[in-house]
């Protein structure tokens, strides 16, 4: 009788040491996170200047997926155009305390963005060199306040909500 208490107890231990691995979330995984910021930035490009006024939103969410969305507005020596583009982040993984890697699935614009590509692209070279994969970093400065960086450089302090 007292085997077969053992041996159960064994089998609950066991069964809640591997509910743990299974449910609790990794090291690894990247936090939930929503924020929100306003952007105006100008750039001296070969053509002249271009002057993004935008909204940037980033969430990252199901532990390993991300989301950054543009939208508002640029100019440039040829007239303004309005651009709102969704890049798709997926494969999060933490890389330290502050910085996530994550693979570029793709970069979709809206059917209202009427912004060159090109043009786009000037401004997403800041980001990251290629259209494969981003490294973010995220930096808490307040409660709910983040600056949020690339690569390359800072790129804007945002608000959680």
């Amino acid at each position: 009788m007292k085997m077969n208490k053992h041996l159960a107890l064994a089998v609950i231990v066991a069964g809640v040491i591997v509910a743990a691995f299974i449910f609790l979330p990794s090291g690894k995984a990247i936090p939930t996170l929503k924020c929100k910021a306003f952007a105006n930035v100008k750039m001296d490009v070969e053509n002249g200047q271009l002057v993004f006024s935008i909204i940037e939103s980033l969430q990252f969410y199901d532990k390993d997926k991300g989301i950054i969305q543009y939208e508002g507005y640029v100019k440039s020596d040829k007239g303004n155009t309005y651009l709102e583009r969704t890049v798709y982040l997926s494969h999060g993984v933490k890389v330290d305390n502050k910085t996530f890697h994550f693979d570029i699935d793709k970069v979709t614009p809206s059917p209202l963005d009427t912004t060159p590509d090109a043009d786009f692209d000037q401004m997403w070279l800041e980001t990251t060199g290629d259209n494969a994969s981003l490294n973010i970093g995220v930096k808490s400065i307040r409660d709910q306040t983040y600056v949020i960086s690339s690569t390359y450089s800072p790129q804007f302090v945002c608000v959680a909500y």
